[in-house]
């Protein structure tokens, strides 16, 4: 069996499916939330003077598993289709589902959110390269002179589009791939790939495969700013970034070809969550912590020193290339010293290996308790899964009309937060029945519905590969 072939089954995969949907649903709480961190989140255009550091740690944890999971799973799927179908029908699929969805959302989602960052604070609008001279408009102007004149094709930016242009490249990516091992261009190539193929497999039913499957994700995040994954921030691709959403990518597509290992692979579910959460997350946590408050403090020294009036220079300076902070003493030193025991690199390599295993854990932990209590026919989950690719890419939409509308109102924290979610959700949920799912557009993001004979056919398990990332 090489790995551009791959044997047929026939199941399908409700535990997958409700993950896809809590990944897409965690992410629009996620989204929901930066308004009210205690530290501003700088790209964010919505504040709020209502904050708690409740936020800020739930963003940084979900921030930490989220997608990785959701990419893993898009691997996953994308070699099922691949089994069960042609690559023919690989390819038209993943242009329908991501390629089309996402010109769409290019051209009719993000104007709209462009016009939240014109409005706003002028700070924010560097992080998606807009244009300063527009916010001097009117809203009314803004629609002129901005959207109807296509003046804002010029300032695309994918803003929390990037997961689908980086999906689309490793599909591409993975095509190309099965095209070459397909066409037999090295045979050397070829017997690589099998001997890779039957090494992860043995991998998969090791005890230590949680440590050798981690370390290609403490390399992609060595070249991180502070540990964890960096956000896309526009179209030119982080290659450190790819290369770890990309990896799993290539954990999912793997572990589909060797599907019989499943259950064992994912591990015990609680064992890995409680590890990740107890111990690790913790760990991560105050090495981020001392690192930045270290970051932090230098640079307000550095700003002090620089605007003495006695004019002399600073010993400090950032090194905005490497994002990281220098001390140019006569020694020459290259670390600085931000704790009393850790330099900033030991700092680092601590939140680096803490967040890869926390990561790690976090996926397979979830995998496997999803695989164990939830993989089974629910026609609410389903539903739920089946709206949460249309609620995610429309739903910064609501959220900055909730979060704005709240911003100008006198009210607790939890009522603001807590309804600006709610309502949000309310809207897509709402949209999405009436607007979406018996449209072009549902069969669009999620295939033809099932009609009655391939619902019995499915829960005899005989059918079905509707399932997307």
């Amino acid at each position: 069996m090489t790995i551009s072939t791959l044997p047929v089954d026939s199941g399908r995969y409700h535990a997958f499916d409700s993950l896809r949907g809590l990944a897409m649903f965690l992410g629009i709480i996620l989204h929901g939330s930066m308004t009210y961190t205690a530290t501003r989140v700088p790209f964010w255009p919505i504040t709020d003077s209502e904050t708690t550091p409740i936020a800020d740690l739930f963003i940084i944890v979900v921030h930490l598993f989220r997608m990785q999971l959701f990419f893993w799973l898009a691997g996953f799927f994308a070699a099922l289709l691949l089994a069960r179908h042609t690559l023919y029908h690989l390819i038209h699929n993943r242009v329908q589902r991501i390629l089309v969805p996402f010109v769409l959302g290019l051209f009719f989602i993000i104007p709209i959110l462009q016009l939240f960052w014109l409005t706003a604070d002028k700070s924010t609008l560097k992080f998606l390269q807009l244009p300063t001279f527009y916010q001097e408009c009117s809203f009314s102007e803004l629609i002129e002179n901005y959207i109807f004149t296509g003046s804002y094709v010029a300032h695309l930016n994918p803003i929390h589009l990037w997961f689908l242009y980086y999906l689309l490249i490793a599909y591409l990516m993975m095509i190309v791939l099965v095209i070459g091992l397909r066409s037999r261009l090295s045979k050397r190539i070829t017997r690589c790939t099998d001997w890779l193929d039957r090494s992860f497999r043995h991998l998969m039913i090791s005890r230590g495969r949680w440590l050798f499957l981690s370390i290609p994700i403490i390399i992609t995040l060595a070249w991180s700013q502070l540990g964890f994954v960096d956000t896309p921030d526009n179209w030119n691709i982080q290659i450190h970034t790819f290369a770890h959403y990309f990896y799993f990518f290539l954990l999912g597509w793997m572990v589909y070809r060797h599907r019989d290992l499943l259950f064992h692979y994912c591990g015990k579910p609680w064992r890995q969550i409680a590890i990740a959460n107890g111990l690790l997350l913790p760990i991560f946590l105050v090495s981020v912590g001392i690192l930045v408050q270290g970051r932090t403090s230098t640079l307000a020294i550095n700003q002090l020193e620089t605007d003495s009036p006695l004019g002399e220079s600073s010993p400090l300076s950032e090194d905005r290339s490497s994002n990281h902070l220098e001390i140019n003493s006569e020694q020459g030193s290259s670390q600085k010293q931000i704790s009393p025991i850790l330099s900033e690199d030991k700092l680092k390599s601590i939140a680096v290996v803490s967040s890869s295993f926390y990561t790690f854990f976090m996926v397979h932990g979830l995998l496997s308790l999803f695989l164990q209590k939830t993989n089974r026919e629910s026609r609410f989950v389903r539903y739920l899964a089946e709206s949460s690719y249309w609620c995610y890419l429309i739903h910064l939409i609501p959220i900055f009309v909730f979060q704005r509308w709240f911003s100008y109102v006198d009210l607790p924290l939890g009522i603001k937060w807590g309804f600006s979610l709610i309502g949000t959700m309310v809207v897509l949920l709402i949209s999405y029945h009436y607007l979406v799912r018996n449209t072009f557009l549902g069969v669009l993001l999620n295939g033809k519905r099932a009609n009655s004979h391939q619902k019995l056919k499915n829960a005899s398990g005989e059918n079905n590969s509707k399932s997307i990332e």
